[in-house]
């Protein structure tokens, strides 16, 4: 496994799969002042969501035209991203909103029987 610069990376792939979609929305955990120089360097972005600086994003932040969110960390949020998208694949509006996760929100059964028994760390 070789890991490189990610805005390298993202140079090299963005453009390939504009080719082949509308949009792009990127996976991230470079925290969000690299998501924004991301944003920022590499043209063809819609949207990024990022997990590194562990924050709510509430409302997301805009880069250029690029949307980045982030719903917090360790399953205490669901964030929830809502992009109108024209036929040129860019963002027309958006709605970003943190569903908190607590306690008093059951598990769905169904993924629970999926995933197993919750798993705590020691000393948790």
């Amino acid at each position: 496994i070789a890991v490189g610069d990610p805005l390298e990376a993202a140079r090299k792939y963005v453009p390939i799969l504009r080719q082949q979609a509308t949009i792009v929305i990127v996976l991230s955990n470079l925290g969000k002042e690299m998501d924004q120089r991301l944003a920022r360097e590499v043209p063809g972005i819609t949207a990024i969501i990022d997990g590194h600086d562990r924050e709510f994003l509430q409302p997301p932040l805009v880069a250029g035209q690029v949307v980045i969110a982030q719903a917090g960390f360790n399953g205490e949020g669901l964030g929830l991203l809502k992009l109108d998208i024209d036929s040129s694949g860019s963002i027309t509006a958006f709605v970003g909103e943190i569903r908190y996760l607590r306690n008093e929100i059951p598990d769905d059964p169904a993924m629970r029987s999926l995933i197993g028994p919750p798993v705590l760390p020691a000393g948790y």
